[in-house]
């Protein structure tokens, strides 16, 4: 699955529960697209307004826009959700690149994507979702979806839920 098509069936699902299930009704309050991680990884994660906001995160392969993980973030802690991911970045003397070597989602990466992730090429949006309460539903519906429509789970995420 694609980011952009994820955030759209995000979309889609806000409008079903609308419509059906109103007392399940959230809003979206901002989506947050950025490029590879290493190139912004001093800023305020994703960006100042929601780093202590709810909601979902997307990781994604930076060449492909394919998504590798699907995240949430259900206590006002997207921010921490993520750097604790990837934990703090030692600075690549050669390079002068960051490195995350210390990432808890790289030890339990497939080979091909360990590299990436200690370099920061992964990409990552987040979909700011209120009231907060709803965003494990949003998680596992995004899981869901992808596992019945592709026949697996995002590569980095190895369960729903």
């Amino acid at each position: 699955m694609k980011v952009q098509s994820a955030i759209d069936e995000i979309k889609k699902l806000q409008k079903i529960i609308c419509q059906n299930s109103p007392s399940l009704e959230f809003d979206i309050d901002e989506i947050v697209i950025r490029d590879e991680f290493k190139n912004w990884y001093k800023d305020h994660v994703p960006n100042k307004d929601t780093s202590q906001k709810s909601g979902i995160y997307l990781f994604s392969d930076s060449s492909s826009n394919e998504i590798l993980y699907i995240g949430k973030a259900g206590a006002d802690n997207i921010s921490a959700e993520i750097w604790g991911k990837f934990g703090a970045p030692k600075i690549n003397e050669e390079s002068k690149q960051p490195e995350f070597t210390k990432s808890r989602i790289a030890k339990y990466a497939p080979k091909d994507l360990t590299e990436k992730i200690i370099k920061g090429d992964i990409c990552i949006a987040v979909t700011v979702i209120s009231p907060k309460e709803v965003v494990s539903l949003i998680e596992v519906y995004l899981q869901t979806l992808c596992s019945l429509e592709e026949g697996v789970l995002p590569r980095l995420n190895n369960r729903i839920g």
